[in-house]
């Protein structure tokens, strides 16, 4: 497994790596793809582009606690950084060893 420390957010999915879906239930009910990058929810221009509508009461909540921590998130131009959850970086198929 691997843990990713987002830098620009372009290369980690919302849903998948970055929120904790226990907390969002309902909003994640509501949303137009479960296959979102981070970068492109906080660059939204509002959550008609990433939820059906109307909201519940309970799921306009989970909207406002996830656009602040979204809004709270340090963006810059750097590419993500994935790494092993038991440390060392992830290789491409090109720094990996071959056997002979």
């Amino acid at each position: 497994m691997a843990h990713v420390s987002i830098q620009d957010g372009h290369s980690c999915l919302l849903w998948d790596n970055r929120v904790p879906l226990h907390m969002y239930l309902e909003l994640y009910s509501f949303a137009k793809s479960t296959f979102i990058y981070v970068r492109v929810a906080i660059e939204a221009s509002g959550p008609h582009i990433l939820f059906h509508l109307p909201f519940s009461q309970i799921t306009f909540q989970q909207l406002e606690t996830l656009a602040h921590s979204l809004n709270n998130m340090h963006i810059s131009q750097d590419s993500d950084i994935w790494t092993y959850i038991w440390g060392g970086l992830p290789s491409s198929p090109r720094q990996r060893p071959i056997n002979t």
